[in-house]
């Protein structure tokens, strides 16, 4: 009924395209067909991670369970239950597919807002809790040794933490308006958020050092996305108006506004990085070419 997240397959011409008050949908861009169904009617299906080897496809959302996918069979499966009365938004793969990092969220309270469970990959067995004091969860994703990942939360902060026993080692950003525009790019270990108003922040995650700022005119951006390349950036904002950076610079190369009638809840770059596909409360998929000599107008 109402689109809620957009996710590029690595590789592949597909996006996994999360809804709210239906099932989510796996989508060929070559040719508009739906490819599967991801999920089933529940609150939202959203939160979408690629497992390394492009085999698996798992989602989240709000309630019943976080699904996996065989890409290479079509078949589906639970992978494990979602808490009651939480969601699931943030879902990462470890570098070597093993087990999957699931951040959980409660309007209960921060001390149930703020886990990490640690699954086996293969089983959905439950590893272990974490508890990361904080804001609400909704990103996480693991730094290439699989030693520690970064937790996300909805307040527009950050955290470095230790995958085996959630210790806090770095803490990342300042409180702003509610938000999901978190990426990580695991090969330069850059991490894209929320920074003082107007702008996104990039940060090294090994020093915690902000290594650039991409500058613009909204109060607080929604969504953020690396390219594939991890050379471009772009984010939607809450003036509706979507913004494409140069990593290298800074520069603003690309601004358009993309929301017709309704706020953008999705926003992914094709797997070529010449494209952003996005997506609008009123269901419509659309394409742009950021590059062309219009994209700025």
């Amino acid at each position: 009924k109402e689109v809620f997240d957009l996710f590029s397959l690595r590789g592949t011409t597909l996006v996994a395209v999360g809804a709210q008050d239906s099932a989510g949908v796996l989508m060929n861009l070559s040719d508009g067909t739906i490819v599967a169904t991801l999920g089933d009617a529940r609150a939202v299906t959203t939160g979408f991670a690629l497992s390394h080897d492009g085999r698996s496809l798992i989602c989240g959302g709000m309630g019943g369970s976080v699904m996996c996918y065989d890409l290479s069979t079509g078949s589906a499966r639970a992978l494990c239950a979602i808490p009651e009365e939480m969601a699931c938004l943030g879902l990462a793969y470890s570098p070597d597919d093993a087990t999957v990092a699931l951040s959980f969220f409660s309007d209960k309270g921060v001390e149930e807002s703020a886990l990490v469970r640690i699954v086996n990959a293969a089983t959905g067995k439950m590893l272990r809790d974490l508890k990361i004091p904080g804001a609400p969860l909704v990103f996480v994703r693991f730094l290439k040794n699989g030693n520690q990942f970064i937790a996300g939360r909805m307040n527009g902060t950050a955290a470095l933490c230790e995958s085996s026993s959630g210790a806090i080692v770095r803490e990342f950003g300042a409180e702003t308006n509610q938000t999901l525009a978190f990426d990580f790019d695991s090969e330069q270990g850059l991490l894209l958020m929320p920074g003082a108003e107007g702008t996104l922040s990039l940060v090294s995650v090994g020093d915690g050092k902000v290594v650039g700022e991409f500058k613009g005119d909204f109060r607080f951006a929604i969504r953020s996305v690396f390219s594939p390349d991890g050379k471009r950036v772009a984010s939607c904002g809450n003036d509706r108006i979507v913004r494409v950076w140069n990593v290298a610079g800074g520069q603003e190369i690309a601004r358009g506004p993309m929301a017709r009638g309704g706020e953008m809840t999705g926003l992914t770059f094709s797997q070529d990085g010449q494209y952003l596909i996005h997506m609008e409360r009123d269901r419509r998929l659309g394409s742009w070419d950021f590059q062309s000599p219009r994209a700025g107008s």
